[in-house]
């Protein structure tokens, strides 16, 4: 995974290395210094090769400035998306445009699957443009030093010059701006709102959600929705994506719900009736939450008992043609053995004859 840290500076994190910086706990009672969560022997290296951690004046592994710049990414980026290997397939707000929703899947995609980066292309400009201006530094130092101008020709070579050096540093300021625009860490943190991860849910509303998208898929994917068979084609799409993405929300809610009764301390008797009261609440949300999915899933049941009808019926037509065939082949091969018979009986009736004239008596 490829991060462009505020500056223009670019890391680059293994699946080790977001699990290091993103479970970096404080050193002590120091909460300005963070310990990253190293496992295995070697773990710290990368980090440090990327100035993301240091060892302190005791040896102590901790994370830079920068680090904890990375950190502060991670942590609501891994809010949004979820774990690393628990992500699962999110949804989308279906009012997205469709470019939008294209690009966001594509960064979702990136960023989960923690793909190789681009490269550093914005790096190599940097070089580049460092490149152009030295050597038209040189080139006015040998003009003013060796070559005999009018001041006019040196005012227009001066002026030639700083257009090459603003036009190329115009053109690496754009190039960053595109960079940013196309950084996948960047669309995700700015698409809050815009997409349901089930990483971000908790286990039972995960539970739920996966199987409200597999009853979305069921019926979308089915080849009598392909075909149009199943009511209008385009409402039937559009109708379950704005279901789902209805389950999604609520999903999200209820367990952001669920997180704050657990994260509110009940130390009397009235908090704690107050935190069951709530609890049944959202219970009670869940269950409906729960009877919704089940119409999804009755749905998505009686597509698939229309589809094995479907091919039932297809099915005893082909056979029913093969039995056709069969039975025209058989009645062919009677016709040849009714043929058959007849010439053995002749030749038999021959060879009575051939004996009777051979008979003297």
């Amino acid at each position: 995974m490829e991060l462009t840290l505020p500056g223009g500076y670019q890391v680059i994190l293994t699946s080790d290395m977001r699990r290091s910086i993103r479970l970096a706990t404080p050193l002590g009672d120091r909460r300005d210094v963070w310990c990253p969560d190293v496992r295995e022997p070697g773990e710290g290296a990368p980090l440090v090769a990327q100035g993301l951690a240091e060892r302190d004046a005791h040896g102590v592994l901790v994370l830079t400035g920068r680090g904890v710049r990375v950190r502060s990414v991670l942590l609501p980026l891994v809010g949004l998306v979820g774990e690393p290997g628990r992500e699962g397939r999110p949804t989308l707000d279906p009012s997205l445009p469709e470019e939008r929703a294209r690009a966001l899947r594509l960064a979702l995609d990136t960023v989960r699957g923690g793909r190789a980066p681009r490269g550093t292309g914005g790096d190599e400009r940097g070089k580049a443009l460092a490149r152009v201006a030295y050597a038209l530094f040189w080139a006015l130092a040998v003009c003013w030093m060796v070559l005999d101008l009018s001041f006019g020709a040196e005012l227009a070579l001066m002026a030639a010059s700083a257009l090459a050096v603003a036009g190329a540093a115009l053109a690496r300021a754009r190039h960053q701006r595109a960079e940013r625009e196309r950084d996948p860490v960047r669309i995700v943190a700015s698409a809050e709102g815009e997409f349901v991860s089930p990483g971000a849910l908790d286990d039972g509303s995960r539970a739920l959600l996966e199987r409200a998208q597999g009853a979305v898929d069921a019926v979308l994917g089915s080849p009598l929705h392909e075909r149009g068979l199943l009511l209008d084609t385009v409402r039937n799409r559009v109708v379950l994506a704005d279901v789902e993405w209805s389950v999604a929300r609520s999903l999200l809610h209820q367990t952001r719900v669920r997180e704050r009764i657990a994260r509110t301390p009940t130390p009397g008797e009235r908090s704690r009736e107050a935190a069951a009261r709530a609890g049944a609440v959202l219970a009670a949300e869940t269950a409906e939450m729960a009877a919704r999915i089940a119409v999804l899933e009755d749905y998505a049941e009686r597509v698939r008992a229309a589809e094995l009808d479907e091919q039932d019926r297809r099915s005893a037509r082909e056979l029913d043609a093969i039995a056709a065939e069969a039975a025209e082949a058989g009645a062919v091969h009677e016709q040849s053995g009714e043929m058959l018979a007849s010439l053995v009986r002749a030749q038999e009736l021959a060879l009575r004859v051939a004996a009777l004239a051979d008979d003297p008596d």
